[in-house]
Order: structure tokens, then sequence, then C-alpha cells
């Protein structure tokens, strides 16, 4: 019988190796019960903050979606850029839902993410009816454990599609933070 999935979502700068890599002690102890399908994000970027020294030599690194805030103006994005960038993350995202998830398989249950993969959950979380709608399959996350969350919640929505957030998300969720990370809430 297939076991319930949680997707993994890495951060900046980082990739799904990398992040298996990371999250080892807590799949090895979990992975009796849950199988986790750990994606990259379909943008290729430099080495993120952290990376250095352990895994330097590690690439290729990816990114998720900008927001539309200070890392699209950073990388020089305009705001069709973004949507740009959102429809692709929707569609990548829709897609390994579908190969991993689809055809009678276990369902998808929990998200587990790190950074700027947080903005991708969370919105995941938002949107997950839609977006099920969607893509032929909708995945009903019960719990999210998001790890130094410093991203707002990414809608995968179109912007024109969006408006205000009519549902309210329903599932258990950890959000862990260090105490000295650099990047934390001020």
């Amino acid at each position: 019988m297939d076991k319930p999935k949680v997707l993994c979502l890495h951060g900046a700068g980082s990739s799904a190796a990398i992040f298996k890599v990371q999250l080892r002690r807590f799949t090895r102890a979990l992975g009796d019960r849950f199988d986790f399908v750990f994606a990259d994000a379909p943008f290729e970027c430099g080495i993120g903050p952290g990376m250095h020294p352990t895994f330097a030599t590690s690439g290729p690194f990816y990114r998720w979606q900008c927001d539309e805030s200070g890392s699209a103006a950073h990388l020089g994005l305009t705001a069709e850029d973004v949507d740009r960038e959102r429809e692709a993350v929707r569609n990548h995202l829709g897609g390994i839902l579908a190969r991993t998830g689809g055809g009678g398989g276990a369902p998808f249950v929990g998200v587990v993410a790190f950074s700027q993969g947080c903005g991708i959950a969370t919105g995941l979380l938002l949107d997950q009816h839609e977006l099920g709608r969607r893509w032929g399959c909708c995945p009903t996350f019960q719990f999210a454990w998001l790890i130094c969350a410093t991203y707002p919640a990414l809608t995968l929505l179109p912007r024109e599609e969006r408006g205000e957030w009519l549902c309210v998300c329903v599932c258990v969720c950890v959000c862990c933070e260090g105490w000295t990370d650099s990047f934390g809430a001020r």
C-alpha cells in the first residue's frame, strides 16, 4: 500500500538534492510512514545564503517565484515578469503533484518547506482547492512544517483571479525559526 506523501520545497539558492540532505534525519525517522517528494524550483539562480562551504559545489541552484516587492525589484523583474513566474511555478508544481500524486496513489497530506519555499507552501495551502480543480487532483494538505519562513504567502493564482482569500486554511502548521537567524523576524 502506498504511503501518504509529503511535498518538500527548498529555499532560494538551493535544490531538492540539498534539501533532501538537510532533512535526512527527519525523513529517516518518518520514512516508514510517509513518502517524501522533493521538488526543484523551476528557475536557476546563484548559490543561496548558508550554502557555503558545505554545498558550494552542489549546484545547480534554484529559486521559486519572486514576490511583488523587494526580491522582484532586486532581480530587475517587472509585475508582468512576476506573473509569468507565478504561472511557471503553478504549472511546474501541478505537473509534480499530478505525476506523483495522481492515478489513484496515496495523496499528498503535508508540506515541508524552507525559507522561500515557505512562501510557495503557504500559497499552496491557501489556493489548494482552486488549484486542485485546475490540475485535476486536489491536494488535501493536513499539515505544514515551515522552517525559517521569511517570505509572504506567494499565491499561485493569476493576479486577476486573486482578490481576497475567501477560505481559511485549516491544517496544523509548525513554524521553526533559529534564534540567531540573520533573516529572522524583527
